[in-house]
């Protein structure tokens, strides 16, 4: 028999959504039957309408019923708890109802309105009990100290009267706190815990797929800018080779438009070298065969040597001339240019589509690796696993408090998780004095998850003895270690948050002094998807 609290609640609608359906659906496929106690009605979808009006009114319960109406009206009036046979056993409906109700008078809540479900949707037969903490007569909400304590010795006293001791453990927990022997809990923890350990991995793992394309991108820019550099150089080679190569031309055009220039410039000097230039292009162009060469000989001997017009002219045709060669010449250059610039891409063009190639292979292979990471957290949370490493991480981190001369391998490894801790600014947790005794009780009680995170693990009874013991449960060392350092990160915000809770507690009524301020995750919360 494993008993299992979980946190108090807010919501009896919240609650009964959960216990009363099948996990994220609108079936009730998994509830194998109800029962109310302290209830006008057997229908649960009654039932907790009632409770949650009662939770309501409980100030006005109190001033009918005599009592002070004092303080303030409780937030967290939901009380829940299961009970979990080990797989095999099979108890029948009164058995279970019977149990149910020896469990809530074990922690003195009797007259108060219960509501149980049983679910048949994992391999272990388990109940769970929706209480109100709220009195339906006095309005007095009921206080919890010691809960597991008390639900540890009802549960050994459970496996008396059935004939066979499950958890030995359990026994001799019992008998060293009635010996007076404080046994410490090290090995428990809350869900709200193991959520924000859950919550974190995956927030840590949504980081460093980031990281993992941010540096895939970087690693791909360098890698491409290399290339490019390379073919850039080549490219300015090519340009520059064209450059020197193409001096000569220009020289040999420079020196024959400054030719051409001082040549006219000498014909133009006076009336007689324009006359003797005129007659001489006049004879050339008879020779070539020019028909208008032969007409108008004697007007054109006169202009040449009196119509300054017709020298300016002369000039800025061969200026005209001589831009247009250099154009010509300058296009021609340009054109081998481009040649050359194509041609060194066409060299390179093998290179950079390799590259792509390379690039897009690094790409879906990062994806397919964060596919299989992301199905892998999910399988894991799925089938209980992440909880189970959460726990042997736990394991070990007990292991080494509790020892009085550990094993120096442990020892070592734990010193390093420490001091990696500690460069994050946390603390690695000393010994608490001041934590109370019935938290000790988790240790063998608390070793089954409920519904509240998936209804797993209901063999965990018999791992008992093997995680007193340190073991690892069936997780490398490497494993533990690096769920131990995402603990002491997940601490350090549970941290953070009890100082901020403290200053709340110090001013609460004492009829509420049980009644925890910070919002729970709901009943049957998973965590995020993945």
């Amino acid at each position: 028999m494993i008993p299992k609290v979980t946190a108090k609640g807010t919501s009896f609608k919240g609650a009964a959504a959960y216990y009363l359906h099948d996990k994220q659906a609108d079936t009730s496929e998994r509830v194998a039957f109800t029962h109310t106690e302290n209830l006008p009605t057997s229908n649960p979808d009654l039932a907790w309408k009632i409770m949650a009006h009662t939770a309501d009114n409980q100030q006005a319960i109190k001033r009918a019923s005599g009592q002070v109406a004092s303080g303030r009206k409780l937030k967290q009036s939901v009380y829940a708890y299961s009970l979990s046979w080990e797989p095999g056993e099979t108890p029948d409906q009164a058995m279970m109802i019977e149990a149910g109700r020896q469990t809530i008078k074990a922690l003195g809540l009797d007259g108060h309105q219960v509501l149980m479900v049983a679910h048949n949707d994992e391999p272990h037969p388990h109940i769970h009990l929706i209480i109100n903490r709220v009195h339906p007569e006095t309005g007095i909400a009921a206080k919890h100290s010691n809960d597991h304590l008390r639900l540890s010795e009802w549960a050994e006293a459970f496996e008396i009267a059935q004939g066979q001791i499950k958890c030995e453990q359990r026994v001799e927990n019992n008998r060293a706190r009635r010996e007076g022997r404080f046994v410490k809990d090290t090995i428990s923890y809350s869900p709200a815990e193991f959520h924000r350990w859950r919550d974190y991995r995956l927030e840590l793992a949504r980081k460093r797929e980031g990281h993992d394309r941010t540096a895939l991108t970087a690693e791909q820019k360098v890698r491409r800018a290399g290339v490019e550099a390379r073919r850039d150089a080549q490219m300015d080679f090519a340009r520059l080779a064209l450059k020197d190569s193409s001096k000569s031309h220009w020289r040999t055009l420079y020196g024959e438009q400054k030719a051409e220039t001082d040549r006219l410039a000498r014909q133009q000097r006076n009336a007689a070298t324009r006359l003797t230039a005129f007659i001489k292009e006049r004879a050339r162009a008879v020779i070539r065969g020019d028909a208008k060469a032969e007409t108008a000989f004697l007007t054109g001997a006169f202009n040449a040597v009196v119509n300054r017009n017709a020298a300016k002219q002369a000039r800025d045709d061969l200026a005209d001339r001589h831009r247009q060669q250099r154009r010509d010449l300058g296009g021609r250059i340009k054109t081998y240019e481009r040649a050359a610039v194509k041609e060194v891409e066409q060299a390179f063009k093998p290179a950079f589509d390799t590259l792509a190639d390379l690039e897009k292979r690094e790409r879906f292979d990062m994806q397919q690796k964060h596919s299989f990471d992301s199905q892998k957290r999910a399988m894991d949370i799925a089938s209980g696993r992440d909880e189970k490493l959460f726990v042997a991480a736990k394991d070990l981190q007990a292991a080494f408090e509790q020892a009085a001369h550990p094993d120096q391998a442990m020892n070592t490894a734990l010193q390093d998780i420490y001091a990696d801790a500690a460069k994050d600014g946390f603390d690695p947790p000393a010994p608490d004095e001041d934590r109370i005794e019935d938290q000790s009780a988790r240790e063998d009680d608390s070793t089954a998850a409920d519904d509240t995170s998936g209804d797993r693990s209901g063999d965990k009874a018999e791992d008992q003895d093997e995680r007193t013991d340190g073991g690892s449960g069936g997780f490398t060392h490497d494993e533990a270690e690096a769920a131990l350092r995402e603990i002491y990160r997940a601490a350090a915000e549970e941290e953070a948050q009890r100082e901020t809770d403290k200053t709340e507690d110090d001013e609460r009524d004492p009829d509420l002094e049980d009644d925890n301020e910070y919002e729970i995750k709901p009943p049957g919360f998973s965590g995020p998807k993945p």
